[in-house]
């Protein structure tokens, strides 16, 4: 059981739902791209040195900044690739990773 607070009137409301997995796969759900990765995802846009990879993860990030949308599992496996490869700077794997954290889990698709 927890508690918490209602904001009209600050009473204590006890709430007899215990947490559970939906509870917890609802606040990853809600993720979203932030203001630093945002700026790094516009820079990769506005910069010829990035591959096409590197700009479909990023623009993937920029849609996801300030929505509930989610990552493809093709944008996942991209993001994937990115962070094991060498090649990739910086900027583009903090771009994936973002990416990669905001895709649903299997788990969480199949509900």
């Amino acid at each position: 059981m927890w508690f918490f607070k209602c904001k009209k009137n600050n009473n204590v409301v006890k709430d007899k739902a215990s947490k559970s997995t939906d509870e917890a796969s609802s606040k990853i759900q809600n993720k979203q791209t932030s203001p630093s990765v945002t700026k790094k995802a516009v820079d990769i846009l506005h910069d010829d040195q990035y591959s096409k990879t590197s700009k479909s993860l990023a623009g993937s990030a920029l849609s996801q900044s300030n929505s509930n949308k989610k990552s493809s599992q093709k944008e996942a496996s991209k993001a994937s690739k990115v962070l094991k490869d060498k090649r990739f700077s910086q900027e583009s794997k903090s771009v994936a990773a973002s990416v990669l954290s905001q895709t649903p889990s299997k788990k969480t698709a199949k509900k």
